[in-house]
């Protein structure tokens, strides 16, 4: 058994009710799914160190896009070279 487990047993041995136990791991579960799915939309969009080769950054919003697109879904900017923002970058 888990650390966590073993707690939560605890405090239904200690008088508590059983709802009470059963809604801190059912909590627990919901918060643990809902962190997963949040990292993994983060590393989707954003990327990581995992990143996908297949993508690249919208040069207007940053987003992750495929390297593929036309548009960026996010910001629906061009991706085309002459649509490129200049930022006000001195020529070399």
């Amino acid at each position: 058994m888990t650390s966590a487990t073993v707690r939560v047993l605890s405090v239904a041995a200690n008088g508590s009710s059983l709802w009470t136990a059963a809604f801190l791991v059912a909590f627990g579960l919901l918060a643990s799914v809902l962190l997963h799915a949040w990292t993994d939309h983060t590393l989707e969009t954003f990327g990581g160190d995992d990143a996908s080769p297949q993508k690249t950054n919208c040069r207007a919003c940053g987003a992750r896009i495929a390297v593929e697109a036309d548009r960026c879904p996010y910001c629906e900017r061009s991706l085309d070279e002459d649509d490129a923002p200049d930022y006000g970058r001195v020529g070399t």
